[in-house]
């Protein structure tokens, strides 16, 4: 079994290309706060500016770990980057799910 860097598979580009979507949709949340003083809310959804980005990037997330997912089962993709948005989108997804949980 070759271990790449890079995925030569479809799906495995697609779920490393959502990964960056979802970190660069983090980052403009982040310039949103800090660049155009955007403020939060009493509530996740009183400010659609800032919610949109976050919510698109936990999206984004989830479906590269699960793109990700598809493409080592079915098209047998071993790359390094890969397995990374595989690991990055789990921990996306649970967080998302964590943090929708009443405790």
């Amino acid at each position: 079994m070759k271990i790449s860097v890079l995925p030569k598979s479809k799906l495995g580009i697609w779920s490393v290309a959502l990964l960056i979507f979802s970190v660069l949709l983090v980052v403009l949340f982040f310039l949103l706060i800090n660049v155009f003083n955007q403020k939060g809310g009493e509530t996740f959804f009183s400010n659609l500016t800032l919610t949109i980005p976050m919510i698109c990037a936990w999206f984004a997330g989830v479906l590269s770990f699960i793109i990700g997912i598809i493409a080592v089962i079915k098209n047998k993709s071993r790359s390094m980057l890969v397995f990374i948005s595989i690991l990055i989108g789990f921990l996306v997804a649970l967080y998302g799910i964590l943090a929708v949980t009443p405790s």
